[in-house]
């Protein structure tokens, strides 16, 4: 019996206190601020945006802990133990349906386009994507650009967007007013 004993507590000592199982969730809304500790009174720190998968660690009054608990010291905090939180009401258990895409103008439609953002995607509006487009086809069409292979709101810059023209290293940054 003592053997035994040794063994069960032997074995618990194996088993991390931090094996949880995790539930897999999706955003269920436009876009989610994502906070240090479960209240929005603390910071925000991140933005999650419709459909984006994570996983919950832990549920407490309404809120949902969506990373493993981490050194304060890294958002600032030095001497705490912090998580990422988002309210739980705003994530479901499937992934939601996409977003009806509407159809770009005719002027807007270039097949050197091969890539740019939808509705949706980064919390991006129809007016964010049409933006992007107006931009991307002005590169083409001046020359500037051979093919557009990406494009997103700045996420450094406020007000600001961004596309790629492939074979280049770097962003061609623009802000609304710059759009014709």
């Amino acid at each position: 019996m003592r053997h035994l004993a040794k063994c069960l507590t032997a074995l618990a000592m194996l088993i991390p206190a931090a094996a949880h199982a995790t539930e897999t969730r999706f955003v269920a809304t436009d876009s989610i601020d994502v906070r240090l500790c479960p209240a929005v009174t603390c910071a925000a720190t991140n933005r999650l945006y419709r459909s984006q998968q994570v996983e919950v660690f832990e549920r407490r009054d309404g809120w949902a802990r969506i990373s493993r608990e981490y050194d304060g010291a890294v958002e600032g905090l030095p001497g705490k133990i912090v998580a990422r939180w988002v309210p739980a009401k705003h994530l479901s258990i499937d992934r939601p349906a996409e977003l009806v895409q509407p159809a770009p103008a005719a002027d807007l439609v270039d097949p050197r386009i091969e890539y740019l953002p939808k509705v949706g995607d980064s919390g991006l509006t129809e007016a964010d994507v049409t933006l992007l487009r107006r931009f991307a086809v002005s590169l083409l069409r001046s020359g500037a650009c051979a093919v557009i292979d990406d494009g997103d709101r700045s996420v450094s810059k406020p007000g600001t967007y961004w596309v790629h023209c492939k074979g280049e290293q770097r962003n061609r940054f623009f802000r609304a007013e710059d759009v014709r």
